[in-house]
């Protein structure tokens, strides 16, 4: 792991990143709830997005093992 990524998960960077998403969202939320529809639909997307990215390096990395088993 690179220190980058060794350092923001020890200091759970991306923890305090989405805690602070989900502040945000409420307080929107709470000044707009006609936004919630709209909301709940972006963030749907945004998850199945980000589960694509998870599944190719999964991929990537299950690929990069058996080429280096044949070594």
């Amino acid at each position: 792991m690179n220190p980058i990524s060794r350092i923001a998960f020890s200091q759970h960077v991306e923890e305090r990143h989405a805690d602070e998403s989900l502040k945000v969202t409420h307080l929107v939320l709470q000044e707009h709830p006609e936004l919630l529809p709209e909301t709940m639909r972006d963030a749907k997307m945004m998850a199945e997005a980000l589960d694509g990215v998870w599944n190719n390096l999964d991929r990537i990395v299950q690929i990069a093992r058996r080429r280096t088993r044949r070594l």
